[in-house]
């Protein structure tokens, strides 16, 4: 039986535990980042690290059991983008809520749009065809 045939349930549960291994990786990340600025860096930014670690772990948790749900649409190129890209949205929109919050409505879209794509180009790549019709 393949991952897309099992239950709902279980497909949701990795998608999960996914989410929520991928979203450490990033707060260990973000940690180290935070760690090698300094105080006024810190400050500048307007976002204490606990917000960024919720953030990737509210992101994860949202995204992994989106991406559970709905494994079968990595079946076609299309659907993993759009898979890959809502996804990634949760995570995206409490960045730029935290990042930009000063930032004018249209740079907070192209700033969206461009950490969402991330996402599908990230799931174009899981599923094997990172450039669909052009190599």
């Amino acid at each position: 039986m393949t991952f897309s045939e099992r239950p709902l349930v279980y497909r949701v549960a990795r998608g999960v535990r996914l989410g929520l291994a991928v979203s450490v990786f990033f707060s260990v990340w973000a940690t180290i980042a935070y760690a090698l600025k300094d105080a006024r860096q810190t400050t500048a930014l307007g976002v204490t690290l606990r917000e960024v670690v919720a953030a990737y772990l509210l992101g994860g948790l949202f995204g992994g059991a989106f991406a559970g749900a709905m494994i079968r649409l990595m079946r076609w190129a299309v659907g993993a983008f759009v898979l890959g890209f809502v996804a990634n949205l949760p995570t995206t929109l409490v960045i730029i809520n935290f990042a930009a919050a000063d930032a004018s409505l249209a740079a907070k879209v192209s700033m969206g749009m461009i950490l969402a794509c991330i996402g599908g180009i990230v799931a174009l790549y899981i599923r094997g065809d990172p450039w669909p019709g052009l190599m």
